[in-house]
């Protein structure tokens, strides 16, 4: 790889972090596009910490590491949450060594605009029922 693309991959890069806003909402800490602020803390959102009880979204799969689930919102928009679960040795190993599953999804999405890929909104991770957990928002392509 030349240096130039190096460079012009570091500023990209760079210019994806300066984008983003943090916040801590409970046991969940995030970092989203700022725009989308209303979607992700507003009276309609969904309670993050138990989304397999609320009643704004839709599961759509499930398994025991990870769950997807579907919210529409009044704008016609839909949106897909998934829900990595941290639970066992393994995981928690593998999330050691690379972190968090859905902040390299949603880097690895942020970097792909442009091609048809979903964008990516938010990321979360946290502590939720004793165990870690990362949360990746995007928006339908649809």
């Amino acid at each position: 790889m030349r240096l130039a693309d190096i460079n012009k991959r570091k500023n990209k890069t760079a210019a994806l972090t300066t984008l983003l806003t943090s916040r801590h909402d409970g046991s969940l800490h995030w970092s989203y596009l700022g725009n989308f602020h209303g979607l992700l803390f507003g009276e309609s959102a969904p309670k993050w910490e138990r989304l397999a009880v609320d009643g704004s979204v839709e599961l759509e799969k499930s398994n025991a590491v990870r769950q997807v689930y579907r919210m529409s919102v009044a704008q016609g928009k839909e949106y897909y949450i998934k829900v990595y679960n941290c639970v066992g040795l393994r995981d928690r190993v593998k999330w050691f060594f690379r972190g968090c599953p859905a902040r390299s999804e949603f880097a690895n999405l942020r970097m792909a605009e442009g091609l048809p890929v979903a964008k990516a909104i938010a990321w979360a991770i946290g502590n939720v029922g004793g165990h870690a957990i990362g949360i990746l928002v995007t928006e339908s392509l649809g």
